[in-house]
C-alpha cells in the first residue's frame, strides 16, 4: 500500500509534465496539424483582450490540447489558442501559420516576444476577402521568427462548428497541401459535371422530364 501511495504522486508529476506543450521548432517539419503542441482557453463571459488572455495563461487557466485538431462543437464560445515557436538557427526563419477552416467568422493572430506584442492580424469570414493577410481561402499569415522563443496567441470565433486545424509550415508546404485539396475538389466537381451532362443528353434524346429534374 505504501508503494502504491508513493506511486500516485509520481504519476501526477508525469501527467503534469506531459501536459506542458512543447514549443514548435523552426528546423522541424510538421506535415500534420499541430494541435497537440498548443494550450487553449474558452471565453466564458466578455471578450478577453490579449493582455487578459496572457494573464489567464500566467494564472494557469489554459489547458493542454490532447487532439491534433481541437474541436469545441457548434455555437461554441470563442477560443484562445497559445503555442510557442523556438528558433535555434541564429537567423530569421520565415514560416506560415494557417487555420484551415473556411467558415471561421473572426480570427485574430498575435505574435508576442518577451511579453510584448510584435504583430497582429485581424481576419475572418465576416471580413472582405481583400482584407486578408494572404489571398487564400484559409486564414493564414507569414512571419519571420527571430532567434529564441516566440509566443503566438490565436483567437477564433464562429457561429458554425468550432474546428481548429492549425498548421505550421513553409509557404511551399502550404501550397503543396492546398493543391492536394484542390485536386480532390476537382474530382468531386468533375463527377458532378459528368452526371449533369449525362442526364441532359438523356433528356434531349428521350424527352423525359425526369432526366431534366435529375440535372
Amino acid at each position: 500500500k505504501r508503494l502504491i501511495l508513493l506511486f500516485f504522486p509520481f504519476l501526477f508529476c508525469l501527467a503534469a509534465a506531459h501536459a506542458i506543450a512543447e514549443p514548435l521548432d523552426v528546423s522541424a517539419q510538421y506535415p500534420d496539424p499541430v494541435g497537440k503542441s498548443l494550450t487553449y482557453l474558452q471565453e466564458s463571459g466578455d471578450r478577453l483582450s490579449l493582455d487578459q488572455a496572457m494573464a489567464a495563461h500566467a494564472g494557469g487557466r489554459f489547458r493542454a490540447s490532447s487532439r491534433a485538431v481541437p474541436r469545441f462543437g457548434i455555437t461554441a464560445q470563442p477560443v484562445w489558442l497559445r503555442l510557442q515557436v523556438q528558433n535555434r538557427t541564429g537567423k530569421l526563419a520565415a514560416r506560415r501559420l494557417s487555420l484551415e477552416r473556411t467558415w471561421l467568422d473572426v480570427v485574430d493572430f498575435y505574435v508576442v516576444r518577451e511579453d510584448r506584442l510584435v504583430q497582429h492580424w485581424h481576419t475572418g469570414d465576416n471580413l472582405p476577402f481583400s482584407q486578408r493577410p494572404l489571398k487564400t481561402r484559409y486564414f493564414a499569415f507569414n512571419h519571420a521568427y527571430a532567434p529564441g522563443l516566440t509566443t503566438l496567441y490565436i483567437r477564433a470565433e464562429t457561429a458554425e462548428a468550432m474546428v481548429l486545424p492549425l498548421y505550421f509550415s513553409t509557404s511551399e508546404q502550404f501550397y503543396s497541401r492546398e493543391m492536394g485539396s484542390a485536386h480532390w475538389y476537382g474530382i468531386l466537381y468533375g463527377g458532378l459535371v459528368v452526371l449533369l451532362v449525362y442526364n441532359l443528353v438523356l433528356f434531349f434524346n428521350l424527352r423525359s422530364t425526369r432526366y431534366l429534374f435529375y440535372s
